[in-house]
């Protein structure tokens, strides 16, 4: 005679099933919190704890993000003071070459001059239109495309102004016509970028930083519109009398050394907004440090009870595993399936 199960025999294996759930998943949580040292129920025992939890994540979700700007920020003034530093030795060498196309040194200095200012044209534009990963840094808010055009373009349209003119002070007004005017040449044909400051850089603790240098600052302007007046020393779209190509060269030097002089007053504020962004980077990441210290000893398991909590369970488990198996002869692998 087959004796068939009861009614309290279904609902004694339905518990001991649930019991064997619930035992087998508290073990899956405890061997996680002991592998990784922590756990959120940690936070749950201590009063308040999981609001303390709450505020501490977004915290530290808030001084990453500031962090990260300043990282960016970091980045972005070093390419920028990289560039300053290249445009300032072109300026400086091209003066000093061009200081020396005088009457008294002979012609060749003037066509040395000349070769050199249209060469060093194209590196002065290169690194204004230069970018950091994919930002065009000297363009104000329209970081998409670079903000100058092409030194060809450029010297195309100062040929074009100063075409016809007989002397030195005709071709540097003819220049500043086309470098300095509101609303000329420069503005409209040569800067593409925008005429709006990119937006700061926040650095948490209510600071920022403004990185606002564009290519169509004042001094910029004046570097570039002395690099072309040198290059149009010997240029044969603006044939000048010896003399006067010997006058253009010395405006030219003279402008640029002015120049040069400006620039590096604009590379000690970059060098000291460089200053601020790694103080603000260094508080960030000891704010960091501390916020994820105090998350940790929030939640921090301790690895001694965890360990005996985890081997009270398993022997639970064996423990319902021998007291089934003898009611049902059931394997430990059918158990526990």
């Amino acid at each position: 005679m087959i004796n068939s199960p009861t009614m309290g025999d279904v609902a004694r294996t339905f518990r001991l099933q649930n019991q064997v759930t619930d035992l087998r998943q508290k073990m899956t949580s405890l061997t996680s919190d002991l592998s990784a040292g922590q756990s959120i129920a940690q936070a749950k025992e201590s009063p308040g704890g999981i609001l303390r939890l709450g505020v501490l994540e977004h915290d530290i979700v808030v001084v990453n993000s500031q962090r990260l700007a300043a990282r960016e920020a970091q980045v972005t003034t070093s390419a920028m003071q990289t560039a300053m530093e290249r445009v300032q030795t072109l300026v400086n060498d091209l003066a000093s070459t061009a200081v020396l196309a005088a009457p008294n040194t002979g012609d060749g200095y003037l066509e040395l001059t000349a070769q050199q200012a249209r060469a060093d044209l194209d590196a002065v534009v290169a690194a204004l239109n230069s970018d950091t990963a994919g930002r065009a840094l000297f363009a104000g808010a329209d970081v998409t495309w670079a903000p100058l055009a092409k030194a060809e373009d450029i010297m195309t349209i100062a040929t074009n102004a100063a075409a016809g003119t007989t002397t030195a002070a005709d071709v540097m007004a003819a220049l500043s016509t086309v470098f300095e005017t509101p609303g000329g040449p420069f503005e409209t044909l040569i800067y593409r970028g925008s005429t709006a400051p990119i937006a700061p850089f926040r650095l948490g603790s209510g600071e920022s930083v403004a990185l606002d240098l564009r290519a169509d600052d004042p001094v910029l302007r004046d570097a570039l519109m002395h690099t072309v007046a040198a290059a149009l020393v010997s240029d044969p779209g603006v044939p000048l009398s010896q003399d006067e190509q010997h006058a253009l060269a010395r405006r030219a030097a003279e402008g640029l050394m002015d120049a040069e002089k400006s620039l590096v007053g604009i590379r000690a504020d970059l060098g000291h907004a460089e200053s601020r962004i790694e103080t603000a980077t260094s508080r960030l990441s000891a704010e960091l440090v501390v916020l994820e210290q105090a998350r940790a000893d929030l939640i921090a398991v301790d690895p001694y009870e965890t360990a005996t909590e985890l081997q009270s369970v398993q022997t639970q488990i064996e423990t319902l595993y021998a007291i089934t198996a003898r009611s049902s002869r059931l394997s430990l692998v059918a158990f526990l399936s």
